[in-house]
């Protein structure tokens, strides 16, 4: 695993499915270490078209506590992190610092339909955890199971990688 980060500088992941990846730029070799649950992970991010703006989510590795905790989940329910609601609950609440590009669609004075970012504080609680209705942007099927598995990825190398 190729990953090996400061703990304090959030890493930013865009979900693979995302329209705004510019797909004629990005080679299926790249794609295919984009998202690799392990061996040769590459978190280069994807081209995105101009004028797109991708949904972003900005991870950190969980604690150690937070890591044997998961791996004691694991264990106990012979299940893999992603698969498992109760860990993918755990780790994305302890992972996620920030989502960006995620819009709601408003009705404007004119009746006209526009797009709104969601504000931080909308789907992050005043601890800097994300919120119930943030957490529910990964009830998503497309959404759940690749969010968990990069944050896992990124903390099991954060724990279990050794400089070579």
């Amino acid at each position: 695993m190729l990953v090996r980060r400061n703990p304090n500088i959030p890493y930013c992941w865009i979900p693979d499915h995302d329209p705004a990846i510019d797909r004629e730029k990005w080679s299926p070799e790249a794609q295919a270490r984009y998202f690799a649950i392990a061996g040769e992970v590459d978190y280069t991010l994807p081209p995105i078209l101009p004028g797109d703006v991708p949904v972003r989510v900005f991870l950190s590795p969980l604690t150690h506590e937070d890591f044997l905790r998961v791996q004691a989940l694991e264990d106990q329910k012979k299940s893999a992190c992603w698969e498992d609601e109760e860990i993918r609950e755990l780790i994305l609440r302890a992972c996620v610092r920030d989502i960006k590009g995620v819009f709601e669609e408003i009705v404007n004075d004119d009746g006209t339909v526009g797009l709104v970012e969601l504000p931080h504080d909308r789907l992050f609680g005043l601890d800097g955890k994300i919120n119930s209705e943030g957490l529910g942007f990964f009830h998503n099927a497309r959404m759940a199971a690749p969010g968990t598995a990069a944050a896992w990825a990124l903390s099991h190398s954060r724990f279990t990688a050794r400089p070579s």
